[in-house]
């Protein structure tokens, strides 16, 4: 009889199972980084969505206070910075102590391919300061 040469591999294991894993985990890591991208592209929504409700709150703070449409704008978009496109409504355009005056931001933002617009709202009152009205 002639010896037989050991080859390192148990008969009737078939194929390394640690060749298996590898490339398990190399047909995983596409999946974990759309995954993780995914995750990032969601925080930045957020951020945005949280940034839209700030502006939107300080121009209801500025419009209460001025009667001057293009200050309250003018806050509100160098509040939002320079990378950002941000359309403001306010409404009532003339007002006066008392009435109520909404604004409305918004804030067109980027998700992937795609580019939602955000929206906010925010509600305050003319202060006595205000010229005009009771």
């Amino acid at each position: 009889m002639r010896p037989v040469a050991a080859t390192g591999r148990r008969p009737g294991r078939g194929a390394d199972p640690a060749g298996s894993l590898s490339l398990e985990i190399a047909m995983a890591l596409p999946l974990l980084a759309l995954g993780a991208f995914a995750v990032l592209q969601l925080v930045g929504v957020g951020r945005d969505l949280l940034l839209v409700q700030e502006l939107a709150a300080l121009g209801a703070r500025v419009a209460a206070t001025t009667t001057d449409d293009t200050s309250v704008a003018g806050a509100v978009h160098a509040a939002a910075g320079d990378g950002h496109v941000v359309d403001v409504v306010i409404t009532p355009s003339p007002r006066r102590r008392g009435d109520l005056v909404t604004v409305r931001v918004v804030l067109q933002t980027t998700f992937g391919p795609f580019t939602p617009r955000v929206t906010a709202g925010a509600v305050g009152r003319g202060e006595p300061s205000l010229s005009g009205g009771s």
